[in-house]
């Protein structure tokens, strides 16, 4: 399957910060895993832009958009999403996904996700 077939015509970085272990203060030491690949944003109308919504790890801003990736790439919620194409050059965090598949088989053909705005 190529990008185009899906029109991932934008460019984005995943970022997954993982835990490691801890310092000698018992706070946890992070490292993160970036990867780059094609995907697309999609403004979508569900929320008002810039509503707060009450999560269960916290209030996070609706940013209004959403983001379509490849079915090769590996994504969770509380992934940052980071956009580089104009209009989208920000830090987003995933609230949740949804696979989608192909009509009449059970083949995934991308995901999309929710975003919010990492402040």
């Amino acid at each position: 399957m190529s990008i185009h077939s899906i029109n991932l015509i934008h460019k984005c970085t995943l970022i997954c910060k993982t835990t490691i272990g801890q310092d000698e203060y018992g706070s946890p030491v992070y490292t993160e895993t970036m990867v780059e690949t094609e995907c697309r944003f999609i403004n979508v109308g569900i929320r008002d832009p810039g509503d707060i919504m009450d999560m269960s790890s916290g209030k996070r801003v609706y940013s209004g958009t959403t983001v379509m990736l490849p079915p090769t790439i590996s994504v969770t919620e509380g992934m940052i999403v980071r956009g580089q194409d104009t209009g989208y050059e920000r830090d987003y965090r995933v609230i949740s996904i949804k696979p989608v598949y192909y009509m009449f088989r059970s083949q995934l053909h991308h995901y999309e996700c929710e975003l919010g705005v990492v402040e």
